[in-house]
């Protein structure tokens, strides 16, 4: 007898640890802050937030060109998007957009995709600027839908039955995920000015 075991339709999410020098991404941090005046609401945040969304699609160029060493930064971001793309079969990738996000104490993130009726984005990513590891998971929800068959209160976990998961970023951390991939950061923020920069990707079409 020969048993055949397949992990059927998998969800790739790339995670980069230490993408970023903190000396760079404090640098990056100090610039935002210069910034955060022009930044406003943001519907997946909640409590004392702010973020650039829908106020400007081009932050990473701006980081690139005004930030001290960080002339590299949009090449090296789409270089792991080009490592991302190739792996999912898509070529040509494209920085669609980009902004920031400010979170302060008691302050979450809400559960939201990146794709939507608005958006052709296939690729979705999160670079950490400034965080505090404890206080700021981000948590990916199991899109399959009947995954909590599987789950009871007396079983482990494994692969197969878990309905969301979750990393601890640290700061230069870089996480890439598919624009539908639903996800959050659930818990109340415990600190002041945690920092992130988000951006979808979308691809040369014919």
């Amino acid at each position: 007898m020969r048993v055949l075991q397949y992990d059927l339709f998998p969800v790739p999410v790339t995670y980069y640890e230490g993408f970023l020098p903190r000396n760079i991404a404090s640098n990056i941090k100090d610039y935002i802050l210069t910034r955060q005046n022009d930044a406003g609401p943001h519907d997946a945040l909640l409590g004392d937030a702010t973020s650039l969304h829908g106020h400007s699609n081009t932050f990473i160029e701006e980081v690139t060109k005004k930030v001290e060493g960080c002339g590299q930064l949009q090449e090296n971001i789409m270089a792991c998007v080009t490592d991302y793309a190739s792996l999912t079969g898509y070529s040509e990738p494209i920085l669609l957009n980009s902004w920031f996000n400010i979170q302060n104490k008691g302050s979450l993130l809400k559960k939201h995709m990146h794709m939507n009726t608005n958006s052709s984005s296939f690729c979705s990513g999160v670079l950490y600027i400034n965080i505090i590891e404890t206080s700021a998971n981000i948590c990916f929800e199991n899109p399959n839908l009947y995954s909590y068959i599987f789950t009871h209160k007396n079983r482990p976990l494994t692969k197969y039955n878990y309905v969301e998961t979750s990393f601890e970023p640290k700061i230069g951390d870089l996480i890439l995920f598919p624009s539908w991939l639903i996800h959050s950061n659930p818990k109340l923020n415990t600190t002041d000015n945690r920092i992130a920069i988000s951006f979808n990707i979308d691809v040369k079409r014919l």
